[in-house]
């Protein structure tokens, strides 16, 4: 995996996570000292869930011992195939006419539970990784760029949410399912 799409994939999870950090900031009073530990903490959980992800992946894998090349083509489709649950998963929350819930985010505890929510994605798809590499650095390699584009876009979202600034929500996450999409269909082409 290059450099060029563990960016990808960084800004693609730090886009959803910033509508979300958007929305709950709107609705509580946090104090933007607060807020660094909060997106730390947010970031901190995400980059584990990933990494709990490709060891799943890493474990799960199709492979022989006489050939471990053997089976590249159903671990990219597998990647691929995770790759759409995620999407569908990222979009479907922007198709529902339903209010955002707002939780309080000036409680450790909510941002704790808020932050498994988010990482559940990252566990998927760092289920999908784990399946199409397999590598000692493929972890430092993912998780370089997404600690600190987590981290930024949570900072940011809940600065936009204590300014109450619109966002384009269904615009956002389409970037960020795009952002994914291309990475899957690169995988695809290039195996």
């Amino acid at each position: 995996m290059s450099y060029i799409e563990s960016i990808l994939i960084a800004l693609s999870f730090g886009i959803d996570s910033m509508i979300v950090m958007r929305n709950q900031a709107e609705k509580t009073n946090i104090r933007l000292t607060r807020a660094i530990g909060v997106s730390a903490l947010i970031s901190i959980i995400g980059v584990a869930m990933i990494i709990l992800g490709i060891f799943i992946g890493d474990i799960l894998r199709f492979e022989t011992p006489d050939s471990p090349t053997a089976y590249t083509a159903t671990n990219t489709l597998v990647f691929v195939g995770l790759t759409v649950v995620v999407t569908i998963r990222t979009l479907w929350g922007s198709l529902k006419h339903e209010s955002n819930i707002a939780y309080d985010i000036s409680r450790w505890s909510t941002v704790i539970a808020l932050a498994i929510a988010l990482g559940i994605n990252l566990l998927i798809y760092g289920i999908g990784v784990g399946f199409l590499y397999h590598s000692e650095h493929i972890e430092t390699t993912v998780c370089l760029p997404l600690f600190p584009c987590l981290f930024l876009l949570n900072y940011l979202g809940i600065m936009f949410g204590r300014q109450k600034t619109p966002l384009r929500e269904r615009r956002w996450k389409i970037l960020s399912s795009v952002l994914l999409l291309s990475i899957a269909i690169y995988c695809v082409i290039d195996m």
